[in-house]
């Protein structure tokens, strides 16, 4: 949620109308992250030939298991078609945003990109797997 907070901060004239869709959609995004079923989400987003092929590569450990789903994670935003896909769905989302509509486009449109590259350093520059608990802590694991 920092980087977000600290994202807005940086959009001087548009910082107020950020926070109020940062605080409006991320309780929307956790409640619908946490209702997905894999199965469906495999559907939804074409993936599930993919993940059978290469199911059999996955290591079985959660540890393992989350280092390999945020490297591909981090694949996936360094792909510029997958920003297109990202932005594409940012602006359907901004017309739930009555009377804003073109404001929150020219957000999309103009911090969109900045925000995506925020997320691939966010990525880059934590331990997701220890801050979630799929790893121990490298701390832990030293005796």
């Amino acid at each position: 949620m920092d980087i977000l907070y600290f994202s807005c901060s940086k959009l001087h004239m548009f910082k107020k109308e950020c926070l109020v869709l940062v605080h409006h959609y991320i309780p929307l995004f956790f409640v619908e992250i946490s209702s997905i079923q894999p199965r469906d989400f495999c559907r939804e987003m074409g993936l599930c030939k993919q993940i059978a092929l290469i199911s059999q590569h996955i290591p079985k450990n959660s540890c393992d298991l989350c280092q390999y789903t945020i490297a591909e994670a981090l694949i996936k935003l360094k792909d510029p078609d997958t920003e297109l896909d990202i932005i594409e769905v940012l602006l359907k989302a901004c017309q739930a945003v009555k009377g804003y509509e073109k404001k929150c486009k020219r957000i999309v449109f103009e911090y969109g990109p900045m925000i995506l590259l925020n997320a691939e350093h966010l990525i880059e520059s934590n331990d997701i797997c220890t801050i979630l608990h799929a790893c121990n802590s490298p701390k832990a694991d030293v005796k």
